[in-house]
């Protein structure tokens, strides 16, 4: 009996641990979306100086990119060739197709 009574006191404490570290949580993601908010230009500015020095720098960096981005194109021609089957009469008879491009 007092074993059980152990644990349900520890498992108590770690509920309030936990309670806690959800809060601390909450008001650090509150905090970022704020400084986000506030510095958008600044992030914005970083990132865009950050890419083009890395693309400008590093070979794998820039064919990991074109390799990415013509992937990219290619899903997108697929989607648009799929959306225009969809239109067509033939198929319309048919519903609408199942096919789905990640």
């Amino acid at each position: 009996m007092e074993l059980i009574n152990n644990l349900q006191n520890e498992l108590e404490s770690i509920k309030a641990v936990m309670e806690k570290y959800n809060k601390v949580k909450e008001t650090r993601k509150r905090n970022m979306k704020k400084y986000i908010d506030k510095n958008r230009d600044k992030i914005n500015e970083y990132n865009n100086k950050y890419i083009t020095n890395k693309y400008q720098t590093d070979p794998e960096f820039r064919e990991r990119q074109k390799k990415a981005n013509k992937e990219y194109r290619e899903r997108q021609k697929i989607k648009k060739h799929i959306i225009e089957m969809q239109n067509e009469p033939a198929l319309q008879e048919f519903g609408e197709l199942d096919i789905i491009i990640h």
